[in-house]
């Protein structure tokens, strides 16, 4: 749970409720990084652009290593997400 007040998917409206529901049929839930965003649903919206234009295939890396590389770096960073 974030510590910052975030909008729950069930009260998600406009862009941020197709944001919720990508992070819903992608992985069975939001994501708390997604939610802290949430409250303003343009920086949401901007956010996973940018997400979906360096990740998941958006570089010329590959899935797999997008993903070996942002795993590294949450592991260095003790990152829980």
């Amino acid at each position: 749970m974030t510590w910052i007040q975030t909008i729950p998917e069930g009260e998600a409206t406009g862009v941020l409720k197709e944001v919720y529901d990508a992070w819903l049929k992608l992985a069975g839930f939001v994501p708390q990084i997604v939610k802290s965003t949430s409250l303003r649903s343009e920086f949401t919206e901007k956010f996973e652009a940018l997400r979906l234009a360096i990740t998941f295939g958006g570089s010329r890396l590959g899935r797999r290593k997008e993903e070996l590389i942002a795993l590294l770096v949450s592991v260095i960073n003790k990152c829980h997400y």
